[in-house]
């Protein structure tokens, strides 16, 4: 997988949000190895706290290594 190998970006971040926090929660084989290595790699910022709580997935994403915070605020970071 490249996802800013080239350094293209000072700066790159992910967030998750709504659908793709399941995909994170059901993480497996190539998909758990790639979301590892995002993660090592410091480009996976977080997943919204209030969905998966609605979805009663936080606890797995949390597994994962991933924070879960309040989207208000950190859209906020990154538009400041």
């Amino acid at each position: 997988m490249k996802l800013n190998e080239e350094k293209r970006f000072e700066t790159l971040k992910i967030l998750f949000f709504g659908e793709s926090e399941r995909l994170l929660a059901s993480a497996t084989g190539n998909r758990d190895k790639n979301l590892k290595r995002l993660i090592d790699e410091g480009v996976i910022d977080s997943a919204c706290v209030v969905r998966a709580k609605s979805r009663t997935i936080a606890v797995e994403i949390q597994e994962k290594g991933i924070s879960l915070e309040d989207y208000r605020d950190r859209i906020d970071y990154f538009l400041s």
